[in-house]
């Protein structure tokens, strides 16, 4: 289940905003579905347990499933190498790269090698997703700007082109986006929706969108994007933020506050504080839409997904067995 600090924030104080699928995606039959593809390398990599390319199977299980269900789907990474890159540094059972540095290169040279191979890593990894999810019917876009992929799926939601954003970042829902949790065949959870399709998330939750961006700035651990993480709890980042409307709003009412004593009443005063929050809010400005070719319906090709499956199956002969709940029927 989601662990991010809105998402248990807005299940406590909005409960109406969530509903979960007791068919999983048979309750989907003639919606269509924009995946965030590289959240769900994350997530399908720590399921699994296995090498790089043994989560593919995952992606043809849930292609299946989709398919069965006549649920259709598009399938969106990361832009930019560098972009992709960085969201999975944190995950390195991803990149799984493991090699000490030479000493006998220089820092730079020993960097640049390692970037060299994430890329190469990255690039036979998308081209394998790709080709097999084409095959089945499923368009990719690998946006050529360095945008997140919840945000251009956002993008394609809020455009009308799909009615929701699967995935379990909830950035989707500070764009507007109605988001499906759980999607994986493997996770035992059931497929949860967070808002719905055509229906205003700001409307449903009596916030403006700069209200619920604030939260989620004020709820996320700091990065180089996002400011320095504060000293409020999820209810209060939540009580203020109601009551506020604004970081900023925040920040000018705790400074009269007696209540509030510093950390809490001088946060946004830190240096660059409220420069992180500008560039912060940014973030969550929607990208513009690829070409429709992009994203427009791809026919299957059962004669491609079988060769495909085959070729792949000799690397990862030694993986099959452990998997078995998730062996392809070829035919």
């Amino acid at each position: 289940m989601n662990g991010s600090k809105l998402i248990k924030v807005l299940r406590r104080y909005s409960p109406s905003l969530f509903e979960t699928l007791p068919n999983r995606l048979g309750s989907l039959k003639g919606k269509r579905i924009v995946i965030d593809g590289t959240q769900y390398m994350i997530n399908s990599r720590r399921m699994t347990g296995y090498g790089l390319y043994s989560h593919i199977l995952g992606w043809y299980s849930l292609a299946k499933e989709l398919s069965n269900n006549r649920v259709s789907a598009i399938c969106v990474f990361d832009g930019g190498w560098e972009y992709m890159i960085q969201r999975l540094a944190p995950h390195k059972e991803i990149l799984p790269l493991g090699q000490v540095p030479d000493y006998s290169q220089s820092k730079t040279e020993w960097l640049k090698a390692r970037r060299d191979e994430e890329r190469s890593t990255l690039s036979s990894y998308l081209r394998h997703c790709m080709k097999l999810l084409r095959s089945m019917g499923i368009p990719c876009i690998v946006s050529t700007r360095p945008v997140s992929a919840e945000a251009l799926a956002s993008s394609l939601v809020m455009s009308g082109h799909a009615d929701y954003v699967a995935g379990d970042n909830p950035a989707a829902l500070v764009y507007g986006a109605p988001l499906i949790q759980n999607l994986l065949p493997m996770i035992p959870d059931p497929i949860e929706v967070v808002g719905f399709p055509k229906k205003s998330i700001y409307g449903t939750l009596r916030m403006s969108k700069i209200t619920l961006m604030d939260l989620e700035i004020l709820l996320r651990p700091g990065s180089n994007s996002f400011p320095y993480r504060v000293v409020f709890t999820p209810d209060q980042a939540y009580y203020l933020i109601r009551r506020h409307g604004t970081i900023e709003n925040i920040s000018n009412a705790l400074q009269l506050d007696r209540s509030y004593l510093p950390p809490q009443s001088t946060f946004a005063l830190r240096d660059g504080y409220m420069d992180r929050v500008r560039i912060a809010r940014r973030l969550f400005e929607l990208p513009p839409l690829p070409p429709y070719s992009a994203f427009q319906h791809v026919e299957p090709h059962p004669e491609v997904t079988s060769e495909f499956m085959k070729e792949l199956d000799s690397q990862l002969d030694q993986l099959i067995t452990p998997m078995d709940s998730y062996k392809m029927e070829l035919s």
